[in-house]
């Protein structure tokens, strides 16, 4: 085989775009499921890429901040926040304290942020706003991490080995 036809024998079903190896291929199909992150960091030696521009603003504040960090004072727990806020969340995981109740029929889950409560209640609208983009697919989910976890379906690998000896294709950890 000639070398400029080795180049093309790997295809990508979303955008048929060709790659020369299988993990070129992967590396590449990975970016369909990835959420765009437009805004990025400024500050000289910051890499960091933000899907929201407020993720970018809250971000930014680590570079500038004069107050100290808020810390967990939960003995054997040493985390620490850059708002009091996020803190307050954080200590719920240790107290057990969970205030925000869904109201839906006859569900009852509890949540330590609001947050957490409005992305469940996703799922009780079936919003499902992050659709796979492979053609043909028709899969959608409610978060985008569950998209990306989805989305090793379409790589042509198993990244994850069952562990029971003996099932390893009679289980799958993501559809």
């Amino acid at each position: 085989m000639k070398a400029h036809e080795q180049e093309s024998l790997f295809k990508c079903e979303v955008c048929a775009e060709r790659f020369p190896t299988h993990a070129k291929l992967s590396s590449h199909q990975r970016s369909h499921f990835e959420p765009e992150r437009p805004y990025k960091c400024d500050f000289p030696g910051c890499e960091k890429t933000f899907i929201t521009v407020s993720a970018l603003f809250s971000h930014n504040r680590a570079h500038f901040r004069e107050q100290e960090l808020f810390s967990c004072s939960f003995p054997g727990c040493s985390k620490q926040y850059d708002k009091a806020c996020r803190l307050k969340i954080h200590l719920r995981s240790h107290t057990g304290e969970r205030p925000f109740i869904c109201d839906s029929d006859s569900c009852g889950w509890t949540f330590t942020s609001m947050s957490k409560l409005l992305r469940h209640k996703r799922k009780h609208d079936d919003d499902r706003r992050f659709p796979c983009p492979v053609e043909g697919c028709g899969k959608s989910f409610t978060r985008a991490e569950h998209l990306k976890g989805h989305s090793v379906t379409h790589l042509g690998t198993k990244p994850f080995a069952c562990p029971v000896e003996g099932l390893n294709s009679l289980c799958c950890f993501f559809s």
